[in-house]
């Protein structure tokens, strides 16, 4: 419970910014210590993300078949490929597209 509060602490404070009047409401009280008010709340609300994190149980959510791993892998291979193919321009690229 606690990890999940941290988390939507964290979330609300990150949204401050993104509404403009909340922040110049807020910005207005605080002043000049608005940036660093903002740093310290947000190392706070992270730090307090990682304690609960600590603190939690840990459940398996997933548990993949045997092949999954070799499975992984090979197609985690196959996309860096496509990608590095992707990225650099040449001949292959043409032939891919």
């Amino acid at each position: 419970m606690l990890l999940a509060l941290s988390v939507a602490l964290f979330a609300l404070i990150h949204l401050v910014p993104a509404f403009p009047r909340l922040k110049a409401r807020v910005s207005a009280g605080l002043g000049k210590s608005y940036g660093p008010a903002f740093g310290i709340a947000s190392l706070l609300s992270l730090a307090l993300i990682v304690l609960a994190w600590q603190g939690a149980d840990r459940s398996p959510v997933y548990d993949p078949p045997d092949w999954g791993f070799r499975a992984n892998l090979a197609l985690n291979f196959i996309a860096m490929l496509l990608l590095a193919i992707f990225l650099f321009r040449g001949r292959l690229r043409q032939v891919l597209r």
